[in-house]
């Protein structure tokens, strides 16, 4: 391979670093470089960036990005598009990432979906043709095992689990509210730590659980091998997230051969109309809980049922990765 370098930012435990550094390794002759190690070598670059963990906002995060890979060739995989839902700080972050486009030779993104989200960014913001965009989805590896593992019943068995980083719109609230009506003593757990800066998320949804006469709990952060045990436990694997565009939390589910319910979205149907027995889509989420709690089996997924040919795995997209980067002629 040539001089490509494929580089890691943001902390260690960051999703998207997380991903970066799967999809690195994968990829033969091509060094993997953390950014806070030092200056980064010649030649060309590829990487994967979201502003929460370039800079203190879009603007500053693409500024970030620009000093430190100066005039090497770049190809950048975008994370955490843009979207009206944002708020206040929509206009700024869809200023960013257009900058963050153009100074790159080509895009990648991780759903069809996140493609629409960036020809929207760039018809607001952007100067002239965008760079070419391909579509590299997160990889979904195939289950190690099928069906709850035996003595898996225990303190989460009928619970309602939420997988993932605790913070507005990633659908705690929304499936708490959706649980009212369940019976109080199916808990709701948070697998996974709040965000930097929501801290106080977890408060609120410990009051609003006791309102219903029900617990809430959040796990903290938790390893690879605690969220392998977490998965492959009983309970209502639900993810609820308003704003998705492409959902790690979701595929985590899928690996660990859990259906996951899932509210409709344009992700989740892009994702359905892909690989339908991977989900389950509910337009009425407290029945589509009521109705796994009633049957357990419905949130597996039968290796019979399983089309690995739907949901690249790691090893695959780390190709399609490398295709892309190819096709600009970066290697």
């Amino acid at each position: 391979m040539s001089d490509l370098t494929f580089v890691l930012a943001g902390p260690v435990r960051h999703g998207v670093r997380l991903h970066a550094q799967a999809l690195g390794r994968r990829t033969r002759g091509a060094p993997l470089v953390n950014i806070e190690d030092g200056t980064l070598p010649p030649g060309p670059v590829h990487l994967h960036f979201t502003d929460r963990i370039f800079g203190r906002d879009a603007l500053d995060a693409a500024e970030r990005l620009a000093a430190l890979v100066g005039t090497r060739p770049l190809s950048v995989t975008l994370h955490d598009l843009p979207q009206p839902s944002d708020g206040a700080s929509f206009e700024r972050r869809r200023q960013g990432y257009a900058r963050v486009v153009a100074g790159a030779r080509g895009v990648q993104v991780s759903s069809e979906h996140e493609r629409g989200l960036l020809e929207q960014v760039w018809g607001a913001c952007g100067d002239g043709a965008m760079p070419p965009v391909a579509v590299v989805p997160l990889p979904v590896d195939r289950p190690t095992r099928w069906g709850p593992p035996a003595g898996a019943q225990g303190s989460t068995d009928g619970a309602v689990v939420v997988l993932g980083f605790v913070y507005p719109g990633k659908g705690h609230a929304e499936t708490l509210a959706a649980m009212a009506s369940l019976p109080t003593g199916v808990p709701l757990v948070a697998v996974g730590a709040p965000s930097d800066g929501h801290e106080d998320l977890l408060t609120e949804l410990e009051d609003e659980a006791a309102a219903q006469g029900r617990s809430f709990v959040c796990t903290g952060y938790v390893t690879d091998g605690d969220l392998e045990r977490w998965t492959a436990r009983a309970g209502t694997p639900v993810s609820a997230h308003t704003h998705i565009s492409a959902s790690g939390s979701i595929n985590r589910w899928i690996s660990a051969a859990r259906r996951p319910i899932v509210t409709p979205g344009a992700y989740v149907g892009e994702l359905h109309r892909r690989a339908p027995w991977a989900v389950t889509v509910a337009a009425d989420l407290p029945a589509a809980i009521g109705a796994a709690l009633h049957d357990p089996t419905s949130t597996w997924i039968r290796e019979a049922e399983w089309d690995g040919a739907a949901l690249p795995d790691t090893g695959t997209a780390a190709a399609m990765q490398l295709a892309a980067i190819e096709a600009i002629g970066l290697v």
